[in-house]
């Protein structure tokens, strides 16, 4: 038996491909998952079957991620079907696309937006997943390397993976 068989992911963003990447990397290593989208139900089904025919019990769940009660039943979908919580996978994203020659033209919204999905959707995923984690769980926080070049599809995009 697999020692990781009975842990329990909870993998953000899981509808986009970095998140797909890592819920079939944590299926392939006998996680059992949570798998959050905020947009396409039928992409995220779609990993969520990709998942199980690798062999995980695996289900999907929406929620924006700048909603904390959003965030904590999300977290509290995955302990209630499965008791616990073991890791927790931040990679949700967006962006606008938007010149950083034209920083000019960004709005208020639209950069509050990027902001509160890759910068805080993370650390309220975390703060919610904190209460059902126990020692030995990890939290994975995915970035780009936009954060560190100054470099992307927009201002926005790159103060928040920074």
């Amino acid at each position: 038996m697999n020692p990781q068989q009975s842990r329990v992911a909870v993998v953000s963003g899981a509808a986009g491909s970095v998140g797909a990447a890592c819920a079939g990397l944590l299926a392939r290593r006998g996680y059992r998952l949570a798998l959050h989208y905020s947009k396409s139900a039928e992409s995220a089904e779609q990993v969520a079957r990709h998942c199980q025919a690798l062999g995980a019990d695996a289900f999907t769940v929406a929620g924006d991620l700048s909603n904390d009660s959003d965030c904590r039943n999300i977290v509290e979908s995955a302990f209630q079907r499965f008791g616990r919580v073991d890791a927790l996978a931040n990679c949700a994203g967006t962006t606008i696309f938007l010149p950083m020659n034209r920083i000019d033209e960004a709005d208020d919204e639209a950069f509050m937006k990027v902001f509160q999905i890759n910068a805080l959707g993370p650390f309220k995923m975390s703060r919610a997943a904190a209460r059902r984690m126990q020692a030995g769980s990890a939290v994975v926080n995915v970035s780009s390397i936009a954060g560190e070049s100054g470099r992307g599809s927009s201002y926005a995009y790159v103060a928040s993976k920074a």
